[in-house]
């Protein structure tokens, strides 16, 4: 079998046989054709870039719960998170976040973002929170002073998981070392718990050194009711348990040393207390690394220096009971 040409088209032969002035008509056509596809091809690239959202930043170790969307309406729910925007007297932007509640001291968390014209992010501050039953309640303000409530374009919901919180943890454990700043590690329950820091008198406390005992971190401030209600019992379960078997750590986080100290010579407690500085900086790191973000929060471990709970007051007792029985 042998393969033949195709005979060409009379059109496309009359127009090879015409001469220079045909071909140079024909490439000319041509290139006109070519500019314009390559400027169609350039004017939709460049609607389909217009119609994209632009790129919103998130916090390290973040994840959108809510996505950006236009900063207009005054409550929305999306993806189980419920809004409600508002103004106060001072012409702050208030956003209320509802969302599902959490058992876990690391459960997620939430909290608005907003973003200018030019899509610059500006954080709100928080102002505590609620939660009942299967949904949390949690109040934030944005200062005029920061951005005027009609300069909001967009507003998005940032999410913080488990593993976010690992992230961002690593990280800032890591910057704190670097400005030998002392903090508490990530609470890994079950997991090695080992840390050295520096109580309110100067004295180093290690850990490590206590290995055989169960120990208690307490953390706690003056203005936490919850935490000055817990004293009192906590004093009676070292009295009671008695200081071979336990040991008890303060980390106070009140803005005042004067106010601990005031607490503690009133109640007389006697053991040590860590002073998170309140130099703002300082004490970003300790609620990145340690995630220490609500009081109180108490820390329990064993003598073989591993984590065993991360506990609300009314647990602690028969948690520190138990380890004790359990001689570890």
């Amino acid at each position: 079998m042998h393969l033949t040409a195709r005979p060409a088209d009379d059109r496309l032969n009359a127009i090879a046989l015409d001469g220079g002035y045909m071909n140079r008509k024909f490439e000319i056509h041509s290139s006109i054709i070519l500019v314009v596809l390559a400027l169609s091809m350039l004017i939709s690239l460049a609607d389909l870039e217009a119609q994209q959202l632009p790129d919103y930043e998130l916090a390290y170790g973040w994840e959108w719960a809510v996505e950006p969307m236009p900063g207009t309406a005054r409550s929305w729910s999306s993806n189980g998170v419920l809004a409600l925007i508002d103004e106060n007297r001072n012409g702050d932007l208030i956003v209320v976040l509802g969302y599902p509640s959490s058992t876990k001291p690391l459960g997620p968390v939430y909290r608005p973002v907003a973003f200018d014209s030019k899509h610059r992010r500006h954080d709100f501050e928080s102002g505590g929170g609620v939660g009942s039953g299967q949904m949390s309640m949690s109040r934030f303000r944005l200062d005029h002073t920061t951005l005027f409530p009609d300069s909001v374009k967009y507003l998005g919901v940032e999410l913080l998981t488990v593993d976010g919180r690992r992230m961002v943890s690593k990280r800032a454990a890591k910057t704190a070392k670097s400005k030998g700043i002392e903090v508490l590690p990530f609470p890994d329950v079950n997991e090695p718990f080992e840390f050295e820091l520096t109580d309110h008198r100067g004295k180093s406390i290690d850990s490590r050194k206590y290995k055989g005992k169960t120990m208690i971190v307490d953390c706690w401030a003056t203005w936490c009711k919850p935490c000055m209600r817990k004293m009192p019992k906590l004093k009676k379960l070292l009295e009671n348990v008695g200081p071979k078997n336990i040991v008890v750590v303060g980390v106070n986080f009140d803005q005042s040393p004067e106010n601990m100290m005031a607490a503690i010579d009133s109640l007389d407690i006697l053991w040590p207390q860590v002073i998170v500085s309140s130099d703002e900086e300082i004490r970003r790191l300790w609620h990145d690394v340690s995630t220490v973000w609500t009081l109180p929060r108490i820390f329990v471990i064993d003598g073989r220096g591993i984590l065993r709970g991360d506990v609300a007051p009314y647990q602690l007792e028969e948690l520190v009971q138990q380890l004790v029985d359990e001689g570890s």
